[in-house]
C-alpha cells in the first residue's frame, strides 16, 4: 500500500453511473466497456442494481470487470453474464495460503479455485493475476504459485498472468527493502537503477524488483520457463532473443539453460 491510498470504499449510484454508459452508447456507439472497479462484486446489492439497470435499459453492451474471488457465487455470476459481462479479472496473487496471509488478502487458495471453477462453468472468460518474489515468500511457496498459474492457464478461455514484485516509492515494500539491504543505502529514485535480469524478465528496467538470496529471480524465471509446454518454450526463446540487447542475450541464454537442468523435486521439495 502506498502512502496515497486510504481505507475508504466509495460507491456511485448505479443510475448515475449507467446514465454515463448509456450516453456513450447512444452518442458515440460504444458497446464495450471496462468497469474499472477493483472489487465490483464487493457489495452484492450494488452489483445486482448495476446489472438490473443494464437489463432494464436494454443497453446491449459487453463489459469486463475486476473482482475478488471471495465475493462471487453462481447467482451473481449468472446475473453478470446476463447483463453483458464478458470478462473478469481476479487478483489471486498466490498459490500459497501462507503468502496470501502475509499479503493480507483475506482470501484462500480454496476460494480462488472455487471462484475460477464457477466462472468457467458459467461461461465467462477470465484472467487470474499472480505475484511472485513476494516479501517473506519461500521457494516452496513460490512453486505452489507457479503450479496454480499453470492449472488455471489450462482452463479454456482463461489467462493466468504473473508479475514480479516491484518496489515503488512510498510503499511498505520500499521501507522493508532498505531495512533488509535489498536496496543499497545510496539508492535514489533520481538515478536509473538497471539490471540485465530486468530486461530478461520483461519488467520495468528502472524499477527495482524484490529479490533475496532465498528467492533469486533467475531461479524463479527458470522454474516458470521449465513449466511451460515445449511449443511455448521455443516461441518465448525466439521472441526474447529477437528483442534483447546483445549484452543481455547471454544472460537470457543462461536462464534458458538453467530451466532445462533445474529439478524441482531435487532442489526445492
Amino acid at each position: 500500500m502506498t502512502s496515497l491510498q486510504k481505507h475508504r470504499f466509495r460507491k456511485r449510484s448505479p443510475e448515475l453511473f449507467l446514465d454515463e454508459v448509456e450516453y456513450l452508447r447512444k452518442r458515440y456507439g460504444y458497446r464495450g466497456f471496462l468497469f474499472y472497479d477493483d472489487t465490483i462484486a464487493m457489495d452484492r446489492i450494488h452489483i445486482n442494481s448495476i446489472c438490473q439497470e443494464i437489463l432494464n435499459r436494454k443497453l446491449n453492451i459487453v463489459w469486463s470487470a475486476l473482482a475478488r474471488v471471495n465475493t462471487v457465487d453462481r447467482e451473481i455470476l449468472r446475473l453478470m453474464k446476463k447483463a453483458g459481462c464478458s470478462y473478469i479479472s481476479y487478483g489471486v496473487e498466490s498459490g500459497s495460503d501462507i503468502t496470501l496471509k502475509s499479503l493480507k488478502k483475506n482470501i484462500t487458495v480454496a476460494q480462488a479455485r472455487t471462484a475460477v471453477a464457477m466462472t468457467a462453468e458459467i461461461g465467462i472468460p477470465f484472467e487470474a493475476l499472480f505475484m511472485l518474489s513476494v516479501p517473506g515468500e519461500t521457494m516452496e511457496e513460490a512453486i505452489k504459485t507457479i503450479e496454480l498459474i499453470n492449472a488455471f492457464a489450462r482452463i479454456p478461455h482463461s489467462r493466468a498472468v504473473y508479475a514480479f514484485t516491484l518496489i515503488y516509492p512510498g510503499t511498505e515494500v520500499e521501507n522493508q527493502a532498505f531495512k533488509e539491504g535489498i536496496l543499497p543505502s545510496d539508492f535514489s529514485w533520481n538515478i536509473e537503477y538497471k539490471k540485465s535480469i530486468y530486461n530478461v524478465l520483461g519488467t520495468d528496467p528502472v524499477v527495482p524488483c524484490w529479490e533475496t538470496r532465498a528467492l533469486p529471480l533467475k531461479e524463479l524465471k527458470a522454474l516458470i520457463f521449465k513449466s511451460r509446454p515445449l511449443s511455448v518454450k521455443f516461441r518465448q526463446i525466439l521472441n526474447k532473443l529477437l528483442n534483447l540487447r546483445i549484452g543481455d542475450v547471454f544472460f537470457a541464454i543462461r536462464i534458458f539453460f538453467r530451466a532445462f537442468t533445474i529439478s524441482i523435486k531435487n532442489n526445492y521439495k
